[in-house]
């Protein structure tokens, strides 16, 4: 059966985190896989100070670690009668889990971005972003410890298959949510007609002829949705598309952002910038992103 795959650090905030995930298990039918990675280069640079100190209280930190994670699985098969596996390691956190989420029967990864690990005030080095890179399935990023249901959804649409993905993903995540599906259409389009010699009234025909067309388009992709949500609504707007993306979810108080990134988030994305990357680093709420791996920025 599938699987959603929690990469817990033990902490209070990834109590909250294991939660949002079972919530979403229960709305996917799935079965929750919670995993606690043991840094293993923490553990080494332990033993080469403190050398059998260490190496005895390897064993007990994974013991205690099982346990917790055992307490916290048995409160969670009581309270949403899920299916919940069990799993500690010691080894690179965002290695085990990113080849973990490889796993056939993995549909969704869920990691926890909290205050003091905020995506957006770090730069690369984190361990949730480099789990966000290596990962090359849908992630979902928590951000906010509410213990609420998601009542809103933003999806961001560029009509890519990532975003369509993200979008069929969200409507499962979310069945019940408010959904508004965007269209940010990139102010410097201006700039590109102005070089063909374009003139006010030919600035304003591409503008209304690219919102019909995108509004036909949204309308197309909710159509053919495998399960269509009960309230969905299609949105264009105009602008540069994280300034827009971020605003409009502020605005209308969404719990959680969607879209599609076209391949893993690589470290060359700091330089030329990626969308998924800056609304999963200035975001207020969760962000579920689906992937489509081989593409080549």
């Amino acid at each position: 059966s599938a699987k959603i795959l929690v990469a817990t650090d033990l902490s209070n905030f990834s109590v909250r985190v294991v939660e949002r995930a079972a919530m979403i298990a229960t709305q996917m039918h799935a079965a929750l896989w919670l995993v606690h990675v043991i840094d293993a280069r923490a553990l080494r640079a332990l033993e080469v100070l403190t050398g059998e100190w260490a190496a005895q209280r390897k064993h007990r930190a994974i013991q205690r670690a099982q346990l917790q994670l055992a307490e916290g699985a048995d409160r969670l098969r009581a309270r949403y009668h899920l299916q919940v596996h069990t799993e500690v390691i010691a080894g690179h956190p965002h290695d085990v889990v990113a080849e973990l989420a490889k796993a056939p029967d993995v549909v969704l990864t869920v990691i926890g971005a909290h205050s003091n690990e905020a995506l957006k005030h770090t730069m690369l080095g984190t361990t949730a972003e480099r789990m966000l890179r290596a990962i090359e399935k849908p992630v979902l990023i928590v951000r906010s410890s509410s213990p609420k249901q998601y009542e809103g959804v933003l999806a961001a649409m560029d009509f890519s298959v990532a975003a369509v993905g993200a979008l069929e993903l969200a409507v499962r995540v979310a069945p019940h949510a408010r959904i508004a599906v965007l269209r940010v259409i990139d102010t410097h389009f201006n700039g590109l007609i102005g070089l063909l010699g374009a003139n006010a009234d030919d600035l304003a025909d591409f503008w209304t002829e690219a919102r019909v067309d995108a509004l036909a388009k949204i309308e197309a992709v909710i159509a053919h949705l495998p399960e269509r949500p009960a309230n969905v609504s299609a949105e264009v707007d105009s602008g540069k598309p994280i300034d827009v993306i971020l605003h409009r979810s502020r605005q209308a108080g969404v719990e959680l952002i969607a879209l599609g990134r076209h391949g893993p988030i690589k470290p060359i994305d700091v330089l030329i910038g990626s969308l998924a990357r800056a609304v999963v680093h200035r975001s207020d709420c969760d962000v579920l992103i689906s992937a489509v791996t081989g593409y080549d920025y």
